[in-house]
């Protein structure tokens, strides 16, 4: 973060968590600054990465599962970044309220063959190892890909689609009174951390939200 003038810059980058939003509105509250300028990015693996390297952006969000765990940390390795966990998560389902299957206690990939999974798009030459959902190894009969939140939750709606990750992503109102997050059989679970550049000293804002990303795994456990 860089001060100018008594007014506070601050970027972040993440893949698509709603925590991780609730972290950063709960950090700007605390912070109380006078003037300021913020920045929060919804986008791709790869640019989360990228940012953090080159110091677009201090700390950043991501995930990795067990199927592309050895690949991500190779690149934090070439990149020096620090990854600091803060969960892992079982592999969930995630549906319309209105799915047939909404009622259904655990879920196998069997069971959701007849319906299009739909997977937010990393449009990179290692899509297949930069994927931030679980099973991204699996090759599903039917698959749609967006590069959008809200997209995605109005075609798993419309077309009683599904999508699979860490069972946080309903962690809002609006999401909750929609759609429902049920086990998948098939385990992958995700580990969910934050990067930061090695030996890097966080800045005062850099230390309250990485303080509020904590205080929320503390209340979710």
């Amino acid at each position: 973060m860089k001060q100018r003038r008594g007014r506070d810059y601050y970027t972040i980058s993440m893949q698509h968590y709603v925590f991780v939003v609730h972290a950063f509105v709960d950090a700007i509250k605390n912070r109380n600054a006078y003037s300021f300028s913020y920045l929060i990015k919804e986008t791709r693996t790869d640019e989360v990465l990228i940012n953090v390297r080159d110091n677009r952006s201090e700390i950043d969000i991501l995930s990795y599962s067990n199927s592309n765990r050895n690949v991500i940390h190779k690149l934090f390795r070439e990149y020096e970044l620090e990854f600091h966990p803060l969960m892992v998560c079982d592999t969930y389902v995630y549906l319309s309220k209105e799915h047939p299957l909404a009622e259904e206690k655990e879920l196998s990939v069997e069971n959701l063959k007849d319906y299009p999974c739909v997977s937010f798009d990393q449009t990179n030459e290692m899509e297949f190892y930069l994927s931030e959902e679980a099973l991204s190894g699996y090759e599903f009969d039917k698959i749609i890909r967006t590069n959008d939140r809200a997209t995605s939750c109005e075609i798993i709606t419309m077309l009683n689609g599904f999508s699979i990750g860490t069972g946080i992503m309903i962690d809002s109102n609006t999401l909750q009174d929609n759609f429902v997050a049920i086990k998948l059989k098939e385990e992958d679970p995700l580990t969910i951390g934050y990067i930061k550049k090695k030996n890097h000293v966080l800045s005062e804002f850099g230390e309250l939200y990485v303080k509020e990303i904590e205080s929320y795994n503390t209340m979710r456990n």
